[in-house]
């Protein structure tokens, strides 16, 4: 497609899209900080928001052996890979950090009332 007109798409509209690719995902508008406990543990997780750090909520969602990928950064961004390996975001060894490239994404928000 050559057409520059940006696409809109609905968040039914993405999530066919990605089951067509083979995946199961959905999507979630809410307070990026505090992620989504309910639905808790998590295998993978991609972030399409850029926050100014990891939020230790997330990192708490995710199970042993999980993986999220985040772009990190206020004005300076770099896509970030986590990999879990044990329950405390305090100690290093309980993590793989890994950096992918600079990037650029609309900034999490905390807690609002999302157009309402």
């Amino acid at each position: 497609d050559t057409d520059p007109t940006p696409k809109w798409f609905w968040q039914g509209d993405y999530e066919q899209g990605v089951a067509d690719l083979g995946y199961r995902a959905q999507c979630f508008l809410g307070d990026g900080y505090a992620g989504l406990p309910e639905y808790a543990p998590f295998d993978r997780v991609i972030i399409t928001c850029g926050a100014p750090y990891i939020p230790e909520a997330l990192f708490n969602q995710l199970k042993i052996g999980g993986v999220m990928v985040i772009p990190v950064g206020d004005k300076q961004q770099q896509m970030k890979r986590l990999v879990k390996f044990g329950p405390d975001f305090g100690n290093p060894h309980d993590y793989l950090l890994q950096l992918a490239g600079d990037c650029k994404f609309v900034p999490m928000l905390k807690k609002t009332n999302y157009g309402q």
